[in-house]
Formats: structure tokens, sequence, C-alpha cells
């Protein structure tokens, strides 16, 4: 794996598979370059656990290259310790979408944004306008968390 650690000459790791990153493959990576070119020559399986959703794994097989064997690698505490808690939270269905969150949600959201056009927009005093910019701040920073949440496959997982 050492030998093959550059940006031109990729290989990963996951579980106990190697598997080469080519070039067309990098410049197209959903995540950019730079996570690649990091875990190069390594042992990603945690991180491509962590970022990735269960239907990339139908991916990887095209990309083998080779079976990783080592009797020298220790697991770390640490490592050991988030894997048991990633383990647990998949049992509890922590990564599971509630829908109904981004429901009450939009609702919020819809009568955030209709207040401050409404105060901006049907009221003249100073303070009604203020309260209506101020009320469309906040509406835009709250609705960049469900932008954050799309971003990250966080609501669909596609």
């Amino acid at each position: 794996m050492a030998e093959h650690c550059t940006v031109d000459d990729c290989w990963i790791v996951v579980g106990d598979k190697a598997y080469e990153v080519p070039e067309q493959w990098r410049l197209h990576h959903p995540g950019g370059h730079l996570p690649l070119k990091t875990m190069a020559g390594k042992d990603a399986t945690d991180a491509f656990i962590q970022y990735h959703p269960n239907e990339v794994y139908k991916m990887l097989p095209r990309f083998h290259v080779a079976n990783v064997v080592s009797k020298d690698v220790k697991e770390s505490v640490f490592v050991k310790e988030h894997r048991a808690i990633r383990q647990k939270l998949l049992e509890e269905g922590k990564f599971k979408t509630d829908y109904s969150f981004y429901l009450w949600l939009s609702f919020r959201l819809t009568i955030m944004f209709s207040i401050s056009l409404y105060l901006t927009l049907s009221c003249n005093g100073y303070w009604a306008h203020f309260a209506g910019a101020v009320g469309l701040g906040c509406f835009w920073q709250q609705l960049a968390f469900i932008g954050h949440d799309l971003g990250h496959n966080g609501i669909t997982h596609i």
C-alpha cells in the first residue's frame, strides 16, 4: 500500500481489500479529490463507512485490486470505541431520517417567512421593517440547515 500513496497512484483499503482509485474517479468523486488524496495508501475503512451510503459498496468490486493480509495491525482503543458507538447508534436507528422533523421545520419556516414578508411589505414603521429583516435573516439561517443536510445526503440518503 505504501507504494500507492500519491494522487497519481491512489489505492485505499476498505476492510480487508485494496481498491485502486483511478484518476477519472478521483476527478469526479462527489466529496472532491482531497479526501481521496488524504487516504491514499492508507486504511480508509472507518472514513468510508462513515461518509458513504450502503449503495456505494456496490461500486467497490470494479476497483478491487488486492486482498490485504496483515497480522501486525492492531486496532487502537479509539478505533474500537468509535466502531462500538457507531454500531450502537445504527442499532438504535439514529441514522434514519425522521421526516416528521422536516415536516414540522417546513411549517415553522413557512410561518417565519410569511411573517417576515408581512412586516416588511405591509407595515410602514421602522421597527416593523427591522423585525421583518431580522425574521428574514433567521429564515435564511434556518433554511441553510436543510441545505446542509441535503448536501450530506442526510434527508434522502441518495
